[in-house]
């Protein structure tokens, strides 16, 4: 361009809106829409999950206080290594993976669980977890030392799953009857277990877990890493 009064060349420089320009107005309210629609989603799902695990404790309060002789003895229970494996493959994503991955990839860990849920008593897939996996335990323990939102949807999701199989088990009466061999296998006070049991206070026993079970040895199945 040139200056009509000093007849000097003169360099234009784009404006800033020519070079950011704005984003169309349509383009805009979509991404707002769809960030709302994402955070409304994200909390109905939340409250929902919480709204099962509550009826879930309030549905199976009077069934876990029904004590029958045990089935077979404790340690006759079954926890085979395939079952082991599953529980790994079901818990290690919840210390290893982000809240969206494990969002898009619950419908499978869902799957898994169920598996664990119909073939496992509860009480075994708590005792290996922390007794038999040095890598499952810090895995749990972190989960539970948190009390971001994140990891209150993880303890949920945990929480769910040993409800769900003490409901299962309590309906034949086969929880408190295993409550002392639990406790003793666990190096744990066998009234606390109980108490935690009766009042379904599921996370207050996984914390006691958590903080005064025994520590598993080192390494002690080192194929369920290798395996998964």
């Amino acid at each position: 361009m040139i200056d009509e009064v000093s007849g000097e060349a003169v360099v234009e420089f784009p404006s800033t809106a020519q070079q950011h320009p704005l984003p169309p107005a349509w383009k805009t309210t979509a991404e707002v829409a769809f960030g709302c629609f994402f955070l409304i989603a994200a909390a109905s799902f939340f409250v929902a999950k919480r709204r099962s695990v509550v009826l879930q404790q309030q549905q199976t309060t009077i069934s876990i206080q029904v004590e029958a002789e045990p089935l077979v003895p404790y340690e006759q229970l079954r926890c085979t290594t395939t079952d082991q494996r599953l529980i790994y493959d079901v818990i290690s994503p919840l210390n290893r993976d982000s809240w969206w991955t494990l969002l898009r990839n619950k419908g499978t860990l869902d799957g898994l669980g169920n598996r664990i849920r119909e073939t496992l008593h509860p009480f075994k897939f708590l005792e290996t977890i922390f007794l038999h996996s040095e890598l499952l335990r810090p895995t749990v323990q972190t989960i539970f030392a948190s009390g971001d939102l994140i990891s209150g949807y993880k303890q949920t999701e945990f929480l769910d799953g040993v409800a769900w199989g003490m409901a299962k088990e309590g309906r034949r009466g086969q929880v408190l009857c295993y409550v002392g061999d639990f406790a003793r296998k666990m190096g744990l006070d066998a009234t606390r277990v109980r108490s935690f049991t009766q009042s379904q206070d599921w996370k207050g026993l996984v914390r006691y877990l958590c903080t005064d079970s025994k520590v598993p040895p080192k390494d002690p199945q080192p194929s369920l890493a290798l395996q998964v």
